[in-house]
C-alpha cells in the first residue's frame, strides 16, 4: 500500500472539490503558505455561498507525482555539531561549549548538579521530545537578565549550518531529532503516546486541524446579526406576532414581500377606520347620520329639482337648439317677406294686412262658409255672388281682391315665421329669466358631500356647468368660446347620491353599534401593524436573508466539523495499515531483546488528524502495575520501536537511560544503545561510571564480532561553584584509561606542588587525595591492562574471546602489590593509612610513583601475545570528527 497514492485516490473520489484541493495543495508544498490558505478558505466560501466580499473558486483535484510517492530519505541524516554560546540556562555557565562526535556515540558524563539537566531541557526544547518544560530557568543563584539564547551548529547534507535558538522556536530540520528522558518515558506510558513518525503523504494531516481552525474563524466571522426589527405593538395581534416570529432560513422573500405589501386601498380603508372610530367616539358620528338623513330626504331632492328645472332650460344641446331658432326665424322671416312681395298691390284702404285687418277677413270668410255660401269655398266669385261684408254685386276688380286676399291669408309662410320668431324670443326669455345658482348655495351641499362620500359626484362642476351655459347666451358672442355640451343627467345623478348616502348611513348605523365599534378598532390595529411591518420591510427581509446566510454560515461550519473527522479517520485508518503494526512489531522485538516478558498491549487512539498510542497491561495503564525500573525499560523500548518506524537515521538524545535499572537491563540497554551508534548519531548524558564502562565494553564485543565498532567519544561536565556545565574533552575518571589516568595524576601533582613549600597541612590533604587516585589507578590496570577486561566490575558478563590476549608473569604480582601498599599507606580512609598530621611524599616523589604506573602499563601492552594484533584494529574505534 503506497500512502500517497491511497489518500490521492481516497481525495478524488470521496471529498468535496474544496477539499481535494486542499489535499493536492498540503501534498505539494506540506506547510501551506498564508496565500494559499487564502485561497482554501475562498475556496469553502465560494462553495457554501457565502461569498460576499469577491471570493473566487480556484480547486484542483490532487494526482499522483512520483516525486512525492518515494517514502525512502532522500538524503543525508542531520547531525548535531556541538552547542554553544550559551545564555541564562539554567546554571550552564553562560559561553559555555558542549561538543558532540559526528558518527557513533558520544557519551557525557557529569555528577549530580553539573549541566546535564540543563543541556537535556534545552536540547528538548530546540529538538523534539514528548516531554517540553513549559519554561526553562535561569541561573536562579545569580540575578542574571538578558535574553535565553543557545548557538546549535549541525550538519546538513555534509553542509555545517549554525542556528540560533531560543525558547519556543523551532527549526524543521531539528524536529526529526528526538530526545529521551525520564519525563518523556512517562508519557509513553501513562498517556497516549503521540505517533511521531508518519508514512509519506500523511503529515499532511498535522496541518489539517489548524487550517480547518482557521476557516472556522474566518467563516464565523461573517456570521450576521440577525434580528427582528422591533414592531411597536406587536403583540396586540397573534396572528402578526406570530408570524413574524416564524420567519426562518426558509421563508422566502417572495412570501415576505407578498405578506407586507402595502397599497392606497390599505391606506385608505385605515384613514376610513380612523375616521370611523374616532366619529363614533366624540359623536360626529350621530351627528353625520343626522346630516345624511336630511341630505336623502330633504336637500337632495331639492338640489336634484332646481337642477332639472336649470337643466330643463339650459340642456345640453341648448346652444344647438337657439342657434337653430335665429336660422329657423331668418328662414321663414326670408319667405314670408318674399310672399309678401308677390301679393303686394296698392289697395285702396290702409290696414290692409294688419291685425284688424286679418280679423275682419276671417270674420267675412266664417260667415260666408258658415251661412252665406255653404259648402262653398271662401271667397265664393261664382257669377252673381254678392260681396258678405257690402252685400253688393262684386265686379271683377272685387273678385281679384278676394281671390288675393285668400291667397294671403291661406299662406303659411308668415305663420311659420311668427311662430319661429315667437320661439326664439321665448327661449332667449327663458334663458334670462333663469336664475343659476351661485357657489354660495350649493358649496355647503357639496362640502358635505365630500365630507361623507370623499367626493360631491361632480355637484359643484354640474353647477358650474349650468353657470356657464348662461353666461354662454348672456355675454357678448365670442367664436372661440364653445357651448359647454357635457351631457347631465339628473336622475342617475340623484339616484348614485341616494344610493351612496344610502350605503352610507347603514355603515354608520352598523358602526354606531358597540361591536361594529370593537370590529373596527380591531381591523385598524391589524392595518396599522400592517403598515407598521410594511414600514419595516427592508429590516424583516434584512433579517430574513441574515437568517438564510447564517443558515449557510452552518452548513460550512457542519462540513468543515465533518472535514477534520474525515481527515481524522483517513489519519487513523492509514497509520493503523502502516503504522501501527511496525510499531507494535519494533515494540515486541525491542521488549524481547530486553528480556521483558510482560504482556504489554498496545492501540491507536485519533484525535482530530493526531495519532497516538495507548499502552495497556491488564486493561490498565503500566504505571499502575509495573515498578519505576520496569517502567523504565518499557518506555525506552516504546522509544526505540518508535524510532525504528521513523525510516531515517537521524541522531536521538538520551537523559539518564538506565537510572532505576540494575546491572542486567543497564548491560542490555549499552549493547542496544552500541548497536544503534552503528546507523545513527547518539548522544547520551549519564553520572552512571557504569554505563559509560558498559558501553565501552559492548562497542569493543561488535568490533570483535563485525570487525568494526561504531565511533565513540566521551565527554565530561562539571560544576564549578555556582555555575555549572563546564566540558572537559577528557573521559571521566572511571573511564579513562591508564595512561589518561596517569596523565590527570600529573597535572594534579603539578597543581599542589606549591603548597609542599607554603602549607603543608593543605598539600597534605591532596597529596593523600592524589594517593587514592592512584590507588585506583592501579585497580582499573589490573582490569583494563593486564587481565585485557575479561572480568571487569560492574560489567555482568566475562569476555572469554579475550583470554588469548592475557601475558602475566611472576614478577607482576609483587610489583602490583609493593605499589598497592604504598598508596594504601599515603591516601586516607584506607585501615592502613597514615594520620594526615604524617607529611606525605614531597611530590617529586609523588610524581616518581605515577610514572611506575605509567611504566608498568606500558610493559604489560608491550608484552602482549601477538594475538592481540588480530585484534587490536578491532578494538581500535573509528576516528570522527568532533565538534
Amino acid at each position: 500500500m503506497n500512502s500517497v497514492k491511497e489518500i490521492v485516490e481516497w481525495a478524488v473520489t470521496d471529498l468535496s472539490d474544496w477539499e481535494a484541493d486542499l489535499v493536492r495543495r498540503l501534498l505539494e508544498n506540506g506547510t501551506l503558505p498564508e496565500d494559499s490558505i487564502k485561497q482554501v478558505i475562498d475556496n469553502v466560501i465560494t462553495s457554501f455561498g457565502i461569498n460576499e466580499g469577491g471570493e473566487l473558486k480556484d480547486c484542483t483535484a490532487p494526482f499522483v507525482k512520483n516525486e512525492i510517492i518515494d517514502d525512502l530519505p532522500s538524503s543525508e541524516p542531520i547531525k548535531l555539531c556541538s552547542v554553544y554560546a550559551v545564555e541564562n540556562i539554567n546554571a550552564i555557565y553562560n559561553g559555555s561549549t558542549l561538543p558532540f562526535s559526528h558518527n557513533g556515540i558520544t557519551l557525557i558524563y557529569g555528577e549530580n548538579g553539573s549541566g546535564k539537566s540543563g543541556y537535556t531541557r534545552l536540547l528538548k526544547n530546540a529538538c523534539f521530545s514528548k516531554h517540553v518544560e513549559p519554561e526553562i530557568l535561569p541561573n536562579v543563584y545569580k540575578n542574571q537578565k538578558g535574553p535565553q539564547t543557545a548557538k546549535i551548529s549541525f550538519l546538513k547534507n555534509g553542509e555545517r549550518l549554525v542556528w540560533e535558538w531560543s525558547p519556543g522556536k523551532t527549526l524543521t530540520e531539528l524536529s526529526v531529532i528526538n530526545v529521551y528522558d525520564s519525563d518523556s518515558g512517562k508519557i509513553l506510558l501513562e498517556k497516549n503516546n503521540q505517533v511521531t513518525y508518519k508514512p509519506k503523504g500523511v503529515e499532511i494531516f498535522d496541518e489539517v486541524a489548524s487550517i480547518t481552525e482557521e476557516i472556522k474563524r474566518v467563516v464565523s466571522g461573517k456570521l450576521k446579526i440577525a434580528k427582528l426589527p422591533e414592531i411597536s405593538d406587536i403583540e396586540k395581534s397573534p396572528a402578526l406576532h406570530g408570524w413574524l416570529k416564524a420567519i426562518s432560513d426558509e421563508t422566502t422573500l417572495q412570501s415576505i414581500k407578498t405578506k407586507l405589501s402595502w397599497g392606497d386601498e390599505n391606506q385608505i380603508e385605515l384613514d376610513r377606520l380612523g375616521v370611523a372610530i374616532q366619529e363614533n367616539e366624540n359623536g360626529t358620528s350621530t351627528k353625520k347620520l343626522e346630516k345624511i338623513t336630511a341630505l336623502i330626504e330633504t336637500r337632495i331632492p331639492r338640489v336634484i329639482s332646481k337642477l332639472k328645472s336649470c337643466l330643463g332650460i339650459l340642456s345640453s344641446q341648448k346652444a344647438r337648439e337657439v342657434s337653430e331658432l335665429e336660422s329657423a326665424v331668418t328662414v321663414t322671416k326670408q319667405a314670408y317677406d318674399l310672399a309678401v312681395a308677390k301679393l303686394e298691390i296698392a289697395e285702396p284702404l290702409e290696414g290692409v294686412h294688419t291685425k284688424a285687418w286679418k280679423l275682419l277677413f276671417n270674420a267675412a270668410k266664417e260667415f260666408s262658409e258658415s251661412h252665406a255660401y255653404v259648402g262653398k269655398d271662401f271667397p265664393n266669385v261664382d257669377d252673381g255672388s254678392l260681396c258678405v261684408l257690402c252685400m253688393q254685386p262684386l265686379e271683377h276688380e272685387a273678385k281679384d281682391r278676394l281671390s288675393r286676399f285668400e291667397l294671403y291669408i291661406i299662406d303659411k309662410s308668415k305663420t311659420v315665421y311668427e311662430t319661429t320668431l315667437a320661439n326664439l324670443e321665448a327661449t332667449k326669455k327663458a334663458i334670462k329669466d333663469i336664475v343659476a345658482p351661485d357657489q354660495e348655495s350649493y358649496e355647503p351641499l357639496c362640502n358635505d358631500l365630500a365630507e361623507i362620500l370623499d367626493s360631491d359626484h361632480r355637484v359643484s362642476a354640474i353647477f358650474k356647468i349650468i353657470k356657464s351655459r348662461k353666461d354662454y347666451f348672456e355675454q357678448p358672442s365670442d367664436q372661440s368660446r364653445a357651448y359647454p355640451s357635457e351631457e347631465v343627467d339628473a336622475d342617475l345623478l340623484s339616484q348614485t347620491l341616494i344610493e351612496f348616502l344610502s350605503q352610507k348611513r347603514q355603515e354608520l348605523l352598523q358602526t354606531i353599534s358597540p361591536e361594529k365599534h370593537k370590529q373596527n378598532i380591531c381591523r385598524r390595529t391589524d392595518l396599522q401593524l400592517n403598515r407598521n411591518l410594511h414600514i419595516s420591510k427592508d429590516l424583516i427581509v434584512e433579517y430574513q436573508q441574515s437568517l438564510a446566510f447564517n443558515k449557510k454560515i452552518a452548513d460550512a461550519l457542519n462540513a468543515i466539523k465533518n472535514t477534520k473527522q474525515k481527515f481524522s479517520t483517513k489519519a487513523k485508518a492509514i497509520i493503523s495499515q502502516l503504522v501501527t503494526p511496525d510499531f507494535i512489531e519494533n515494540f515486541k522485538a525491542e521488549l524481547e531483546f530486553m528480556g521483558v516478558s510482560l504482556d504489554v498491549r498496545i492501540s491507536p487512539v485519533v484525535r482530530d488528524s493526531d495519532t497516538s498510542h495507548s499502552f495497556s497491561i491488564a486493561a490498565k495503564r503500566p504505571g499502575k502495575i509495573l515498578s519505576e525500573g520496569e517502567q523504565k525499560v518499557i518506555s525506552l523500548s516504546a522509544f526505540l520501536a518508535e524510532i525504528k518506524t521513523f525510516r531515517n537515521n537521524a541522531p536521538i538524545i538520551l537523559d539518564d537511560p538506565v537510572s532505576s535499572l540494575d546491572h542486567i537491563y543497564r548491560e542490555k540497554i549499552a549493547e542496544r544503545l552500541s548497536k544503534e551508534a552503528l546507523t545513527r548519531q547518539i548522544i547520551i548524558f549519564t553520572h552512571d561510571l557504569s554505563l559509560i564502562m558498559e558501553v565501552e565494553g559492548k562497542c569493543d564485543d561488535i568490533a570483535l564480532t563485525l570487525g568494526k565498532g561504531p565511533a565513540r567519544s566521551t565527554f565530561t561536565i562539571r560544576r564549578n561553584g555556582t555555575d555549572s556545565g563546564f566540558c572537559y574533552s577528557k573521559a571521566p575518571w572511571r573511564g579513562m584509561s591508564t595512561a589518561q589516568r596517569a596523565q590527570q595524576l600529573d597535572e594534579d601533582t603539578h597543581a599542589i606542588k606549591d603548597f609542599y613549600e607554603s602549607d603543608i597541612g593543605n598539600y597534605n590533604q591532596r597529596a593523600a587525595l592524589i594517593y587514592c587516585l592512584l590507588r585506583e589507578a592501579w585497580e582499573a590496570l589490573i582490569e583494563q591492562d593486564l587481565f585485557c577486561q575479561i572480568v571487569t566490575r560492574g560489567r555482568n558478563s566475562v569476555q572469554t574471546l579475550r583470554l588469548n590476549q592475557l601475558s602475566i608473569e611472576p614478577t607482576d604480582a609483587s610489583i602490583i602489590t609493593q605499589q598497592m601498599t604504598k598508596t594504601s599507606n599515603w591516601m586516607f580512609g584506607h585501615d592502613k593509612s597514615r594520620a594526615l598530621t604524617e607529611n606525605r611524599p614531597a611530590p617529586t616523589d609523588v610524581l616518581e610513583d605515577i610514572a611506575k604506573l605509567r611504566a608498568f602499563s606500558k610493559e604489560i601492552i608491550a608484552r602482549r601475545k601477538a594475538a592481540e594484533k588480530e585484534f587490536g584494529d578491532q578494538f581500535k574505534p573509528p576516528v570522527c570528527e568532533v565538534g
